[in-house]
């Protein structure tokens, strides 16, 4: 089994893995000591972007690394425009921003 320090498997691609699994672990932690209503917080539903999205650039960077760096700025802008508009309060916008970029890394 190689690991990831050996030059010929250190690839970007596996942190991103590690990000969305590692955000996944966090949320069900959340889940599992503070229930649903965790799940009401803004922070919370920003932060639970990162698990499509990291996984999705994952895949992206492995499978065609060519569209790897701007697959990755789409997917910032994304989760740019969810915070702005769960902060902001742009609730109508956010029907519209939040499902088109979790639909995006399908």
């Amino acid at each position: 089994m190689k690991k990831q320090k050996d030059p010929e498997t250190a690839d970007l691609f596996n942190v991103y893995y590690l990000i969305s699994f590692a955000v996944l672990l966090v949320a069900g932690l959340l889940l599992i000591f503070f229930g649903w209503d965790a799940l009401a917080n803004n922070f919370v539903a920003v932060v639970a972007g990162l698990i499509p999205f990291s996984l999705a650039a994952g895949l992206v960077i492995k499978l065609r690394p060519e569209y790897g760096k701007g697959y990755l700025w789409l997917m910032i802008i994304g989760l740019v425009l969810i915070a702005v508009t769960r902060f902001a309060g742009l609730e109508t916008l956010g029907k519209i921003v939040y499902p088109v970029f979790h639909a995006l890394p399908v």
